[in-house]
């Protein structure tokens, strides 16, 4: 799911980097995935926009493709206000997230 070695590329192989990035990510993505689900509940447009921009953003420092993309339709249906499938994508989105997170540890544990 995510490209390690696309990510290390891109932080100049610095591994003391790549295990701060981590922890940024496992402390943040779950608070994250409860305001998205929150803000989609209360249909808040604005508030999905931005909640999923800001998940895009700590997912794409590991080129995590397929996150990155489906958040990226989030934040567009959200811009439109078209929500028809969000609720879903969302569910989606923290399965792939919680994959990522099983992932990055184990990226850490095996150092």
């Amino acid at each position: 799911m995510i490209d390690y070695e696309a990510t290390m590329k891109a932080i100049g192989n610095d591994r003391t980097l790549f295990e701060t990035l981590v922890q940024i990510f496992l402390e943040d993505y779950p608070a994250l995935l409860v305001e998205l689900g929150r803000a989609v509940a209360s249909e808040s447009h604005e508030a999905v926009c931005s909640a999923a921009h800001r998940l895009k953003g700590l997912v794409s420092n590991f080129h995590a493709k397929e996150v990155v993309e489906i958040l990226a339709e989030i934040e567009v249906s959200a811009r439109s206000a078209q929500s028809t499938s969000t609720a879903s994508a969302v569910q989606h989105i923290s399965m792939l997230c919680a994959n990522m997170a099983t992932e990055l540890k184990s990226r850490l544990a095996g150092a």
